[in-house]
Formats: C-alpha cells, sequence, structure tokens
C-alpha cells in the first residue's frame, strides 16, 4: 500500500530536499537513518518531507511545478546546445562524411574493375597457352569476388562509429599523442581541459593569446569572436587560437602541455564573492568568480593563496581549489571551520 502511495509523489533527490526545506543535507541524512524520514533509493518524497518539516513551504504559488515543467521543456534545447554541434559545424562534418563515403566508393568500384579485368586476361592467357596454373588462379579470383559480394552487412556498432564522428571531432596532441573529444559547441581549449589535458592559455576569451596552437591536420571554424590577432606568417602556418574555434573534423594540434605548477605563471587576480552555502555542519562552500577578462589559469590539485581585507589587516590564507580547470571564471573551495583560523 505505501509502495503505490509513494509512486504517485513527486520524489526528490537529497540535495533538492535541503534546499526546498531549508535545512543541511546532513540533518536528512541523519533523519534517515533513525527513521524519521522515508526515502526510497536515496529519495524522499515531497509529502514526507512536508510532514517532517510542516513548518517549510515546499511550493509557492506552484512554483515547484513550474520549475519542473521548464526544466522538461528545455532538455531538448540543451541537448541541442551540450550535445550536439552547431549547424555550421554539423553540416561540415556531414559534407566530409559524405566525400568519405564517395571516395570509398569510387576506390571500390576502381578495384572491382581492375580485379575482373585481371581474371578476364588470366582466362583468355590460359586459353592461349593452355595453362592450368593460370587458369585455377582465374578461379581462385572468382570465388574470391563471390565471397566479398556475400559479406554480410555493417554491424550495427560501425554505424554507432559513424555517427558519432559526425557529432564529435577528436583532437590529437602532438608531441605527446594524448586525444581527446570535443562535443558540442565547445572549444578545443574547454574539451581539452575538461579531459584533464594541461594546454597553455591565460584569459580563455579570444584576448591575449597565449592557448594559440598549430593545426597540423583538419578543419576548425571560430565559435567566439577574438581580440587577439595573430600574424600573416602565423595565419600561414596554420595556428589558431584554441580558445575561440571548435574543430569540424577530426584535428591534430602542435602544442606544448604544462608539466606542473613551475609551468604556470604567477598570477594575481581580484574575484567577486558569488556566494557562500553550507556543505555540512563544519564545512562551507565558498564560490568566488573572476573578471572575464582575467580568469585563473591552474591545474587540478592546485592551491591558490586567498587575501581579505580585515579591520586589523589583510588576512591571507592558502587553500586548495575544488572545482574543474576547465572553468577558470568560477572557483570553489572548502572551508572548514575553525576556531583557530582567521581566515575560516
Amino acid at each position: 500500500m505505501r509502495d503505490g502511495r509513494a509512486k504517485m509523489t513527486q520524489r526528490l533527490n537529497l540535495a533538492r530536499a535541503a534546499q526546498l526545506v531549508g535545512a543541511p543535507r546532513a540533518l536528512l541524512q541523519k533523519m534517515i537513518r533513525n527513521g524519521t524520514l522515508a526515502s526510497f533509493d536515496g529519495m524522499v518524497a515531497i509529502d514526507d518531507l512536508r510532514r517532517a518539516f510542516p513548518e517549510a513551504a515546499l511550493e509557492n504559488s506552484g512554483a515547484f511545478e513550474q520549475v519542473q515543467r521548464i526544466r522538461a521543456e528545455a532538455f531538448g534545447r540543451r541537448l541541442r546546445e551540450r550535445m550536439l554541434p552547431s549547424q555550421e559545424a554539423l553540416a561540415q562534418r556531414l559534407f566530409a562524411q559524405s566525400q568519405e563515403l564517395a571516395d570509398v566508393r569510387r576506390f571500390l568500384e576502381a578495384y572491382h574493375a581492375l580485379v575482373v579485368q585481371t581474371q578476364a586476361r588470366l582466362r583468355a592467357f590460359a586459353r592461349e597457352r593452355g595453362d592450368a596454373e593460370a587458369a585455377a588462379l582465374a578461379d581462385e579470383l572468382d570465388e574470391g569476388l563471390k565471397r566479398v559480394l556475400a559479406t554480410e552487412p555493417a554491424q550495427p556498432i560501425d554505424a554507432m562509429a559513424n555517427m558519432l564522428n559526425v557529432i564529435s571531432a577528436q583532437v590529437t596532441v602532438r608531441p605527446s599523442g594524448r586525444q581527446f573529444v570535443v562535443e558540442g559547441n565547445e572549444s578545443i581549449l574547454q574539451a581539452g581541459l575538461k579531459a584533464g589535458l594541461r594546454l597553455a592559455y591565460g584569459c580563455g576569451t579570444g584576448t591575449c593569446g597565449l592557448c594559440k596552437a598549430r593545426v597540423v591536420s583538419g578543419e576548425t571554424r571560430p565559435v567566439m569572436a577574438s581580440d587577439y590577432r595573430l600574424t600573416e606568417q602565423e595565419k600561414a602556418l596554420g595556428y589558431k587560437l584554441l580558445c575561440a574555434h571548435t574543430p569540424v573534423t577530426d584535428v591534430v594540434i602542435e602544442t606544448l602541455e604544462a608539466g606542473g605548477p613551475a609551468d604556470v605563471p604567477e598570477q594575481h587576480l581580484e574575484a567577486r564573492v558569488r556566494g557562500v552555502t553550507p556543505l555540512a555542519a563544519d564545512t562551507l562552500l565558498l564560490h568566488l568568480q573572476t573578471p572575464r577578462s582575467a580568469r585563473l589559469r591552474f591545474l587540478a590539485g592546485q592551491a591558490v593563496t586567498l587575501g581579505v581585507a580585515a579591520p586589523g589587516g589583510d588576512v591571507q590564507s592558502t587553500r586548495p581549489l575544488a572545482s574543474c580547470p576547465c572553468d577558470e571564471r568560477n572557483l570553489h573551495f572548502h572551508i572548514a571551520r575553525d576556531a583557530d583560523d582567521e581566515f575560516a
């Protein structure tokens, strides 16, 4: 009976449930452990939340249902924006695939004509000379052609591989030989950082030119305007700004990667506090945001020195970054509560 009722109510994950009732996620987890709040596969029903927190307003004039509806309606748009390339890139990739298919068909037709011609000459030679070996070779060619023409069609996995070539592109980096895939409208730089590569860059907005690299093979197209101007010689050599271009086809680029923190130049930035959010009873999430024109370049696992103005003088503290290097504007830090730590 309870299972039937539970299926009729909206269920939320713990993070969303904690946000709705204004309680720490750790408190909800404690209530689930002691049995005062029911859960199913890590999800909590709104009805159960309402009973556990009778004073909390879970709905505000249908706002929650409206958010759910907007989320559902936006799914198709988000899929197009994040997973599929732009119309121009998609058209170019489809054209490249069609051209490749046309080339394969042309080669196959030429090879088939060559084999048939060779077979006919062997049979004529065997008749004129009475050469049994030449006749046997012609028969072998005939059987081979029959086997090729009777080959089973390609498996679905082959078609999937071709489809992936249309919706995404692969980037190979020289001289390291590392590879990564670019999806949607991501720039080469964004996709490379998400894949864990330590690519050189500075602003990430097409201003400083530190991310320029030589495109050895393949085609790219711009995804945003850039203020940095390449020289005519750099253009002739195939240099592109990785932050401002996305691959149209599989590409090979030539650029050096940072070997460690020593390869990242020292940076001094002013950031704005965008939020301080409780993660647990004794831990806060500090969200800083840098200016668009001065983003922080860092490697996974690096720490930075933070400073904040205080009445008695500036307070500094070195803290490890908890955010991805792929987002160099939004910086996250986990700050543990510590009475002896002035910064905390």
